[in-house]
C-alpha cells in the first residue's frame, strides 16, 4: 500500500545497477535503501551549499552597504594563532 505523500520516480542506473546489487548483498541491504541513503546524503550537501551560498552572499551585501573588511592577512594571524597558548582576538573589522 502507497501512502498518499509518497511518489514513485522512476532513474535510469544503466551499469551502476549491477554495483548496487553487488554493495547491497555484500552489506545486507538493499539497492533501494542505498539509493535513498545516498539522495538523502546529497540533499544535505547541496542544502548546506544553498546555506553557504545564502550566507555570503549577505557578507558581500553587507560589506557593499556598509564598507567594512577586514584583509586576509589579517584573517589568517588570527587562525593561525588558534588553538595556540595565547590566543590572539578576532580583529576589528575596519572600512
Amino acid at each position: 500500500m502507497m501512502l498518499a505523500d509518497q511518489e514513485v520516480t522512476g532513474v535510469k542506473l544503466g551499469y551502476r545497477k549491477a554495483v548496487l546489487q553487488e554493495l547491497a548483498r555484500d552489506f545486507g541491504g538493499s539497492v533501494h535503501s542505498i539509493v535513498l541513503d545516498a539522495v538523502d546524503g546529497h540533499i544535505e550537501r547541496l542544502k548546506a551549499k544553498q546555506a553557504y551560498d545564502k550566507r555570503a552572499m549577505q557578507a558581500f551585501q553587507d560589506y557593499r552597504e556598509t564598507g567594512l573588511h577586514i584583509t586576509l592577512n589579517e584573517f589568517a594571524d588570527w587562525v593561525d594563532g588558534l588553538g595556540g597558548d595565547e590566543s590572539k582576538d578576532m580583529p576589528e573589522c575596519r572600512k
